[in-house]
């Protein structure tokens, strides 16, 4: 079964920090996601822009992206699959999705398709918040 979640990141979008050689405003955007079956659940995030994604169990820091993470995506441009998340998931859990784009102030619509052997619910977590995502040791 597939779960879609469409958004777009505009000028009202949530802005992280990224800190390669110098500091680029990015927009971000956290989604939970709730699971009912135990099972493999693949992750793939489409747009024409570049996103990346971060998995977290059930919170992450603002501050500090790589705690908590379970699992962090890399840049693949495949036609318009930006990235892949493959996680194992035991029914009745959670975890959160950060989606960030690549480059500074980028805007455009995205969507993220998640795989398993049922639906899940998806859910948009809040609308302002800023965080800091090192992509320094991916």
């Amino acid at each position: 079964m597939e779960t879609v979640y469409s958004s777009e990141f505009t000028l009202n979008s949530s802005v992280c920090y990224e800190l390669l050689s110098i500091v680029a405003n990015v927009y971000c955007e956290a989604i939970r996601i709730d699971v009912t079956e135990t099972a493999q659940y693949t992750i793939v995030g489409n747009s024409k822009m570049k996103i990346l994604g971060y998995a977290y169990e059930n919170n992450f820091t603002i501050f500090d992206l790589k705690k908590n993470s379970i699992e962090r995506s890399h840049y693949i441009n495949n036609c318009n699959e930006q990235f892949r998340i493959v996680l194992h998931r035991q029914m009745n859990t959670s975890f959160i999705l950060v989606i960030s784009t690549m480059y500074a102030f980028q805007q455009g619509k995205f969507s993220i398709v998640i795989s398993g052997p049922s639906n899940v619910s998806i859910k948009k977590i809040g609308k302002y918040f800023t965080c800091f995502i090192s992509i320094f040791n991916q």
